[in-house]
């Protein structure tokens, strides 16, 4: 399969970057942040080990923090940092390091990748080195020794890797290590924290913590005490549950979630016929708790795996490959079969039995799933085959896509790209921005510009709007331009409203952006901005929305906007000064404050007007 290289070019450390993919990327806090860290000269160090670039930012913690940053010819490719921010936007320390790469290159440090390193030293000095390394780091000692054990020669040089039947469930011990009573406890102990006091989403946050420790059995394949921890865990929830609040439905939706850490455990393990009779006999119990308060099949995937398991026929027939025209379900498909087909994927892939795990996919048309088992054992060739009839939408494309990147297949990745723009209506914006950077990194700058406006279209973006005219040819621009101007604001545009009147005073159309406004009565931040940039241009419609505004607030007697009040009166103020009209601003406030001469509040504000 050719791959596709493009050789960086050496002033450029990594492809693509910019200001603007800065700047989309973070929120403005995040942005002004990394940007005084660069120019205080808080960036410690910076080195480049091959494709890696790894740095030191001394922030506002006094702790300095680490960002790890990996790329590709094909720009950015993965970014962390030790700091704990929350994910879906770039970090302060993030930013730093890519404005110091993208203006400051020469202070980058140059050393060797770690793979450049290995191929150098022959097998007896790796393991001098791995010696050396675990005798002085009891964590280290423990991570190699754990995967000396749990790997095999398989993982390193196969694609794929199979296990045991999967219904002969993995070692286990003969008797549960675990009591069910504890995690009874502790999930008691967290509702009575929280009963009466409205704060239901907390207490479900907690005991999902607790339940962490059942998924944590099962990604060890532990599925017996998996069950164990469920048991308790449920017992304590179906005694407790209606003592929280559960107005919203939350406390009712959770046993969804218990339904399926349960189903997962269960499917986990070679359960016993003793043990699946005691068990049905424990969730019948349950159900008969709860179903009184109107939860209905609250354990529904759990029956499902205690009555199928592995052992079903048609399931083994399938899992095998072979064809099968009959249904998994006897009688009819249920609801919540697609829920049921995924947890058994994943057990599948935890035992690492990915041929059984693409024969169930495929059977049960679970196409993205079945796409990405493909991509993730290096069957890369099939993915891409199958891709356009499978993918379902951009989001899926776009997972996929990246997954082919991880791969090192940049120019297979973009083409999945390519099929997922046309799956939504509107195309994704997500997906869209994403294929711009990476034509953009190797180069295809007209590809670039038209993807971003397939992604300002769906999702305006100043920032894009303003990237957009910086990459496109000036003879080009005007035509561009009123391409992206001629719908803009117009449907559903609440989520973008700060950006599209960002563009609309930055281009002085002050009618349009007077037109998203003029009657809003929720963003007052996008009004005041809108009233600010109209004084010159439209002192009389400020005058006029400005002062109705402020005397609706002061009519309403709503004491804790009165400063919004004023403030809309400042913008008032200052478009009668405009019209050379002082003298009716002054009698205007001064009838103003005779008939709400009551409002302390608001006499106090006006008095520093």
């Amino acid at each position: 399969m050719p791959e596709l290289f493009i050789e960086m070019d050496n002033d450029m450390i990594i492809n693509g970057l910019n200001d603007s993919l800065i700047k989309r990327h973070s929120t403005a806090s995040s942005y002004k942040k990394g940007e005084k860290y660069f120019k205080k000269e808080q960036i410690l160090s910076m080195e480049r080990h091959g494709n890696r670039l790894i740095s030191i930012i001394q922030g506002e913690d006094p702790t300095p923090r680490k960002t790890d940053i990996s790329f590709d010819e094909g720009g950015l490719l993965k970014l962390s940092c030790n700091c704990n921010a929350e994910k879906g936007y770039w970090c302060d320390h993030i930013v730093a390091t890519l404005l110091g790469a993208f203006h400051d290159p020469d202070k980058i440090v140059h050393r060797p990748a770690l793979k450049e390193l290995l191929q150098k030293k022959d097998g007896n000095t790796l393991k001098k080195i791995i010696h050396k390394i675990a005798e002085n780091n009891s964590d280290m000692e423990h991570l190699f020794i754990r995967y000396l054990i749990e790997s095999d020669d398989n993982d390193l040089l196969s694609d794929t890797n199979t296990m045991n039947d999967p219904g002969s469930g993995l070692s286990l011990p003969a008797n549960p290590l675990v009591d069910p009573a504890p995690f009874a406890s502790k999930v008691t102990y967290i509702i009575k924290k929280y009963e009466g006091q409205h704060r239901d989403y907390e207490g479900l946050e907690q005991i999902s913590e607790v339940m962490n420790e059942a998924l944590d059995f099962i990604k060890q394949g532990d599925g017996r005490s998996a069950i164990s921890v469920m048991e308790g865990i449920i017992e304590g929830y179906v005694k407790q549950w209606f003592n929280l609040d559960g107005s919203y439905g939350d406390t009712g939706l959770f046993f969804e979630d218990l339904d399926m850490g349960m189903a997962k455990a269960i499917l986990c393990t070679a359960i016993t016929k003793d043990d699946r009779k005691k068990l049905n006999k424990k969730i019948a119990v349950w159900e008969d708790n709860v179903t009184g308060y109107g939860i209905e099949h609250p354990f529904v995937l759990s029956k499902s795996a205690l009555q199928q398991g592995w052992d079903d026929p048609i399931l083994q027939k399938i899992l095998d490959g072979e064809t099968v025209t009959e249904s998994l379900w006897p009688v009819k498909i249920p609801e919540h079969a697609p829920i049921f087909t995924l947890i058994r994927l994943e057990i599948l892939e935890i035992r690492k039995q990915y041929s059984e795990y693409l024969n169930l996919a495929l059977h049960e048309k679970c196409y993205f799933e079945y796409l990405m088992m493909l991509t993730k054992t290096g069957q890369c060739k099939e993915a891409i085959k199958n891709a356009d009839k499978m993918l379902r939408s951009g989001r899926e494309a776009l997972t996929l896509a990246e997954a082919l990147r991880e791969q090192g297949l940049l120019e297979y990745a973009m083409e999945i790209a390519r099929i997922g723009i046309s799956l939504d209506k509107p195309p994704s914006a997500q997906l869209a921005l994403w294929l711009s950077e990476r034509c953009d990194a190797v180069g295809d700058r007209e590809e670039a510009v038209n993807y971003m406006i397939v992604a300002f279209k769906s999702a305006p973006s100043f920032n894009d709007f303003l990237r957009i005219r910086e990459m496109c040819e000036n003879e080009k621009w005007p035509a561009i331009r009123n391409q992206l101007l001629k719908n803009l604001g117009k449907g559903n545009s609440f989520f973008s409203l700060s950006d599209i009147i960002d563009i609309f005073i930055h281009e002085n159309m002050i009618n349009r952006a007077i037109s998203l406004v003029d009657k809003e009565t929720y963003c007052y931040r996008e009004v005041i901005r809108v009233l600010e940039a109209a004084i010159k241009e439209k002192p009389e419609w400020v005058i006029e929305n400005a002062s109705k505004r402020a005397e609706e607030i002061l009519d309403s007697a709503n004491a804790k906007h009165y400063n919004k009040a004023v403030n809309f009166l400042k913008k008032a103020r200052k478009a009668y000064k405009e019209t050379k009209a002082v003298d009716i601003w002054n009698d205007y406030k001064d009838n103003l404050l005779k008939k709400h001469s009551r409002k302390s509040k608001f006499k106090g504000l006006m008095e520093k007007l």
